[in-house]
């Protein structure tokens, strides 16, 4: 699965719209350069920060204003891309 999507307990104003829903899409290589895998995995506020907006609509000030809970269930979800779907796939 290449994306996934979370509806945000605490949505973001933007202008006049509301966004309610964001989509995820599984990071590639190049979106992942200047950051530690280690520390994605880890749920590292900065990396999270930088990586958020490569692979999500938000912008990064809009990161920045994200409430703690749904900023930690995005990082689960992404947390997720870099685990196997089979154990046995090694």
């Amino acid at each position: 699965m290449n994306t996934l999507t979370h509806a945000l307990q605490y949505p973001i104003k933007r202008g006049e719209t509301t966004v309610d829903t964001l989509t995820v899409t599984k990071p590639l290589v190049g979106q992942l350069k200047g950051l530690k895998i280690t520390d994605i995995v880890q749920m590292d506020t900065v990396a999270c920060e930088k990586l958020l907006p490569r692979i999500t609509e938000l912008t990064p000030t809009e990161v920045l204003s994200l409430d703690p809970y749904d900023f930690t269930m995005l990082m689960e979800k992404v947390v997720g891309f870099f685990v196997l779907a089979d154990p046995q796939m090694t």
